[in-house]
């Protein structure tokens, strides 16, 4: 039925059936040493998976620390039990607790800094589009300051965060006021790429055409 020799095919079954089933083991996870400039990479990677839905971001808090090596993992095994219970309640806790107890105040300092100096086509980005820039400065900051569904703010000051600082011209060919988010700005970006592209030269012989 419903295929040679009785079998069925997908063209007799529901489209409502088919479902991507996949199943992620700890040992799949990335490892952290400790390192602060191996930190980055490594949250951006699970800020990924935590996005697909609270109980994955839930469960990387628990699992996370069986993932530390070398430094890292010294550090965890001199943690009072209550305080890695407070950490490993999700992944968000667990990251912003690495944050303000390991990596510490001068690392957080450093990085604000850092993204503070993101520029459109900076040194080691010289080909790089509006709309690869955008995301490279997204990226930087999210890890910074985790995207939160529950601020009605959030969104808005992200956009201004990002656009601060990019060319002048920018801001009059896009409608940032009608970007609710940064993927609307990116959505706008990639329909001017040509245009924005174009202008940079101007702002680079003219460096007052910069948004403070």
């Amino acid at each position: 039925m419903g295929g040679p020799q009785g079998h069925i095919t997908s063209r007799s079954l529901p489209a409502s059936l088919f479902k991507i089933k996949y199943d992620i083991k700890p040992a799949d996870l990335p490892t952290w040493d400790g390192q602060d400039d191996t930190f980055l990479q490594w949250a951006e990677d699970l800020n990924v998976l935590a996005a697909t839905g609270p109980e994955i971001a839930k469960q990387l808090g628990e699992v996370m620390p069986t993932r530390f090596a070398d430094q890292a993992q010294h550090w965890w095994h001199t943690l009072p039990l209550h305080e890695c219970a407070k950490a490993m309640q999700s992944w968000l806790s667990l990251r912003s607790y690495i944050m303000q107890n390991m990596l510490a105040t001068q690392w957080m300092e450093l990085q604000w800094l850092e993204f503070q100096k993101i520029g459109y086509r900076q040194a080691g980005f010289p080909d790089e589009t509006p709309t690869s820039f955008l995301w490279r400065k997204v990226q930087a900051r999210r890890v910074l300051v985790p995207a939160r569904s529950n601020d009605p703010n959030y969104d808005s000051q992200e956009v201004m965060a990002i656009m601060d600082k990019t060319p002048h011209i920018w801001s009059s060919l896009l409608q940032l006021e009608n970007a609710p988010n940064v993927g609307v700005v990116s959505q706008q970006m990639q329909d001017l790429e040509d245009q924005l592209i174009a202008h940079m030269d101007m702002d680079q012989l003219n460096p007052e055409m910069i948004v403070q």
